[in-house]
């Protein structure tokens, strides 16, 4: 079975605007975290039970990453370990609906 690389799917929330408006369309491209990672770039982040829209900087150490978003009103930044991200997928392309 070949494993799927591109994704299509809407992103809902606030945290990411004014980059990305809720009910913006999204493709994204899923990437080998081990191998690179452009930091700076929006992501989505597979967790257990939720997925989060991001950007990424380099954590304290290789087995981590600091998550940030682009919301002036929400200045929240958190490093998480990679190993509670299931699957890391690049924002590759928008489409706003009006």
């Amino acid at each position: 079975m070949v494993e799927q690389s591109l994704l299509k799917t809407t992103y809902y929330g606030e945290r990411m605007n004014p980059k990305l408006n809720s009910g913006d369309q999204v493709i994204l491209r899923k990437i080998n975290p081990r191998a690179f990672i452009e930091w700076g770039e929006i992501y989505m982040l597979q967790m257990d039970d939720y997925n989060i829209f991001c950007r990424l900087a380099p954590g304290s150490d290789n087995n981590t990453v600091k998550i940030f978003y682009d919301n002036p009103n929400d200045n929240i930044s958190q490093e998480i370990p990679m190993d509670s991200i299931s699957n890391f997928w690049r924002l590759i392309a928008t489409a706003r609906i009006n």
